[in-house]
């Protein structure tokens, strides 16, 4: 999967609504993210339903959508909905809290392409595209800070890896490419392959076959099954 900043040079950008009812961070949202490289926000709105009307005729690649959207629909039964209108569509959730529940909400033959981030991390837009990037390959991503607040199970596969195949896992699970987790890591790109190839033996990942959900799909939704929130 290429970079964000790759997408945003000499590649078409990927195009983003933004779904938010609070006037003062929505306007944050569109001003920072009009300044990225890789994204160009088409369109804003304060509720699911106004969004939902106008979302085929725009046509987005993906859409930034508050999960507590006040009265009316929430962000996820927006992105659901949206779903069966744009069935292709991203959709990168906003949480305002550490919430691990909301990772096991969608039924597991519709996560692909969504993403979860907490606003405090869309102070980086950087992670906003990379979630973003994701989604729109049809991938799962989820944000750092969620990942943090989860811990593998005591007997879930998780805890057969080793602690570099986990740590290559956890960056799989926020949206690092292959090259991406290399240079954070400080290793090979061929040593990243060989350990996510290690991993998904570990996990019983099936790679390759035709029909297949992606691997990386597979590896997100085995984190999220191998793991529960940290106690508090």
């Amino acid at each position: 999967m290429p970079g964000a900043a790759e997408r945003g040079l000499g590649r078409r950008k990927l195009r983003l609504a933004i779904v938010e009812d609070d006037d003062l961070y929505r306007d944050m949202l569109k001003i920072a993210l009009a300044r990225h490289p890789a994204v160009e926000v088409v369109g804003t709105f304060t509720d699911a339903e106004s969004a939902l009307a106008s979302m085929v005729k725009l046509a987005p690649d993906g859409v930034l959508v508050d999960v507590d959207l006040g009265r009316g629909m929430d962000g996820v039964s927006m992105g659901l909905a949206l779903r069966q209108k744009l069935p292709r569509i991203a959709v990168v959730l906003l949480t305002n809290q550490i919430l691990p529940h909301i990772l096991s909400l969608l039924p597991e033959g519709s996560a692909a392409g969504w993403a979860y981030l907490h606003k405090r991390s869309v102070r980086d837009t950087d992670a906003l595209a990379r979630a973003l990037e994701g989604a729109v390959h049809q991938l799962v991503v989820v944000d750092d800070q969620l990942v943090e607040a989860r811990t593998p199970r005591p007997d879930g596969p998780i805890n057969q890896l080793s602690p570099r195949q986990r740590q290559v896992l956890e960056l799989i699970v926020q949206g690092y490419s292959n090259a991406a987790i290399a240079e954070k890591l400080v290793i090979a790109p061929k040593s990243v392959e060989h350990h996510i190839n290690q991993l998904y033996r570990e996990l019983g990942i099936q790679t390759g076959g035709p029909g297949d959900i992606h691997p990386r799909v597979q590896a997100v939704l085995v984190y999220l099954k191998g793991s529960a929130a940290r106690p508090a």
